[in-house]
């Protein structure tokens, strides 16, 4: 089963493709799947359209599950709250500005159903610089010194076992910028971690990330 966690702030322009994308994907793969979008108090209108396209009136509504935080709160706290209502064996992160690929669930989810042993898949997103970085194999594990250098994962491109959360905890709260780097960090320390150097992921926006993640300032 797979939970699809989808952290949203002012996405009035985006969030509709987003979810749409996931959901294409999921609908296309016979695996049990639930979307929980936690709405970071959008100032938009964010939350009134995703009530308005997949409340009861979608035929997937019982399968969306829509949240708002009390205050703003930033991602990696957004990130928490889908994580501890998830139930799904497998867990996969969206932004409220990307799209996920035709191909995607199938080619993640069937390279973590044949090798067991790995607990973290990741593919790439379209204009991402790890190929520029470094020409890494098609199925790459990355240690951890690649990962400190280097910064590989991106949350919108990976899929996880939930098992992994038992070494490696939840994002940090406190941390509004650079939390997944330090969330990955992590997760390659105690665990077997494959970039697959395909594109799985569309940004909608101009999005890019640094060659190596900010350390985390106490």
């Amino acid at each position: 089963s797979i939970s699809v966690i989808i952290p949203v702030f002012n996405s009035a322009n985006t969030i509709k493709e987003c979810v749409d994308s996931v959901l294409n994907e999921l609908v296309s793969n016979n695996y049990t799947w639930e979307i929980i979008l936690v709405d970071d108090c959008s100032e938009d209108g964010t939350l009134e359209i995703m009530l308005k396209t997949y409340t009861k009136a979608d035929i997937y509504a019982d399968k969306i599950h829509i949240v708002k935080l009390d205050t703003n709160s930033g991602v990696a706290v957004a990130r928490n709250k889908g994580l501890k209502l998830s139930k799904g064996t497998i867990i996969a992160f969206n932004d409220s500005d990307d799209l996920w690929l035709p191909g995607k669930v199938k080619l993640q989810m069937q390279y973590l159903e044949n090798n067991p042993l790995i607990e973290m898949v990741s593919g790439v997103f379209e204009g991402d610089r790890v190929d520029i970085i470094r020409k890494v194999d098609s199925d790459f594990l990355v240690t951890i010194k690649d990962q400190v250098f280097k910064n590989y994962f991106s949350p919108q491109c990976v899929m996880f076992r939930r098992t992994v959360l038992e070494k490696v905890g939840l994002f940090h709260p406190q941390m509004r910028y650079a939390e997944e780097g330090f969330f990955f960090n992590k997760m390659v320390f105690y665990c077997k971690c494959v970039l697959l150097n395909i594109v799985v992921t569309k940004p909608l926006t101009n999005k890019k990330r640094c060659a190596r993640p900010a350390r985390h300032q106490k």
